[in-house]
């Protein structure tokens, strides 16, 4: 039997890598997640009637989290501002309530439209009436 006279390649030494930059003297990083936040009651956002007869009240934060206002526009941008709106829907409701409007029977098409665009303005802030943007 005949010996393996083949060899690995010359391993080649990559080049140290540059000192990173130091910032500024006056840099402070930022700290995300640190500060306090107030207990949220919501807003109503619509009613339902029960199996008993009596109206439950479904709510959304006041304050929309910014991470979910970032993520209707990515989704809007992506998927269209119908999609968004729905996903948003859920994310504020919670998955109860959500399924609750979902299986509900006695919401009709008007009823939907006008709760997703009750969230899209909640979401997106009010437009100004010249329709360049936020007011």
């Amino acid at each position: 039997m005949a010996a393996n006279t083949r060899t690995s390649p010359a391993k080649r030494t990559l080049p140290k890598p540059a000192d990173a930059p130091k910032p500024a003297a006056s840099f402070e990083p930022i700290r995300v997640g640190r500060k306090k936040k107030p207990a949220d009651e919501g807003v109503p956002l619509f009613y339902l009637t029960g199996d008993d007869g009596e109206e439950i009240e479904y709510r959304i934060p006041s304050k929309v989290p910014t991470s979910l206002s970032l993520e209707y526009l990515r989704l809007a941008r992506t998927m269209g501002e119908n999609a968004a709106a729905q996903r948003m829907l859920e994310r504020l409701l919670g998955l109860d309530a959500y399924l609750a409007l979902e299986q509900s029977n006695e919401v009709d098409e008007d009823d939907m439209e006008s709760i997703l665009q009750a969230v899209i303005s909640h979401v997106a802030g009010p437009v100004d009436e010249s329709g360049k943007g936020r007011a």
